[in-house]
């Protein structure tokens, strides 16, 4: 909580001293978006929109951000439709975002849980075998662990649902 408190403070400062730096802005969004994690604060409408305001911010100064492009299309994606949610905007931010740094691990990762949710789990894999590849090429070990057991979970679906799939051919 320190730090993330910290990172705030910091973030703040950059914004005051250059308020079109995108950086500055995500790291403000990041930073109280934690902090109400490790805080444990009920996600609500008044929060949501006070940090939703930073990120959008940052992707309004520069559209090709592609922490914030990561972090929007995670919100679309677990966000409920009455509240914004959209599996599609989140493809699209995330595949942008993959587009601009082939090295997004959390947006690759991301990308197939919103295709796992889309009912295409199927192309979620080559996602996640990618990522791990990066992620052990740069040394992201948490998302390493994170894309590792997701593939697991995705081909263990699979092997659960193949036999279905084929019996549903034969008839």
């Amino acid at each position: 909580l320190t730090a993330y408190r910290e990172g705030l403070d910091l973030a703040q400062r950059a914004v005051a001293a250059d308020d079109r730096n995108a950086d500055a802005h995500f790291a403000v969004f990041a930073n109280k978006g934690r902090l109400l994690l490790e805080e444990g604060a009920v996600p609500n409408p008044f929060n949501m929109v006070d940090v939703n305001s930073e990120l959008d911010h940052a992707l309004q100064l520069n559209p090709n951000h592609v922490d914030a492009l990561i972090s929007k299309g995670g919100i679309y994606r677990q966000l409920p439709w009455l509240l914004g949610g959209s599996l599609k905007k989140a493809e699209a931010c995330l595949t942008r975002a993959i587009e601009l740094d082939a090295n997004a691990v959390g947006g690759r990762i991301e990308l197939a849980e919103t295709y796992r949710e889309m009912g295409q789990q199927e192309r979620g894999v080559p996602l996640l075998e990618k990522a791990i590849e990066v992620a052990q090429q740069v040394g992201k070990f948490r998302q390493l662990a994170e894309a590792r057991a997701l593939l697991v979970e995705f081909e263990s679906r699979d092997e659960e649902t193949s036999p279905h799939r084929h019996r549903e051919h034969r008839e």
